[in-house]
């Protein structure tokens, strides 16, 4: 029986990491859309701010996934320790974005803080949200 070598199992790994982030960035703007168009509709800065979480989401999926291309495990001439730096960097991209989307929403906040805006509840966004919130409520 042999064992299989250290560098088939980070690839495997690899591999399992990239299909979890295909699946997660899938979701992520699928949740994006629906936040956005809520927000939209009804006027409410914190499903906005959710939305534009979720879209960082999807762009941190994006730079994890450039990240794990190339962050190969496997070594060669001028990596003789594979290319696990990458990841790293990739880390401090998404700590970077982040960082980007908390300001904004923190600038958005304290903008309406101080220059309020009275709610905009519309029939169409409030019937959408509401239809939303019952279709999610019975499909739990």
């Amino acid at each position: 029986m042999s064992w299989p070598s250290s560098a088939a199992i980070a690839s495997r790994r690899q591999r399992q990491v990239q299909r979890v982030l295909y699946v997660t960035l899938g979701l992520n703007s699928l949740v994006f859309a629906i936040k956005l168009t809520l927000g939209l509709a009804t006027g409410s800065l914190s499903l906005v701010a959710d939305a534009l979480h979720s879209v960082t989401d999807s762009a941190s999926n994006l730079l994890a996934l450039v990240a794990v291309h190339f962050s190969s495990p496997e070594p060669d001439e001028e990596h003789p320790y594979g290319r696990s730096k990458f990841e790293a960097i990739g880390a401090l991209g998404i700590a970077a974005l982040l960082a980007m989307a908390s300001f904004e929403i923190l600038s958005a906040a304290v903008g309406r803080f101080f220059k309020p805006l009275p709610p905009q509840l519309q029939t169409d966004g409030l019937t959408l949200t509401l239809s939303w919130g019952c279709w999610g409520s019975t499909s739990s």
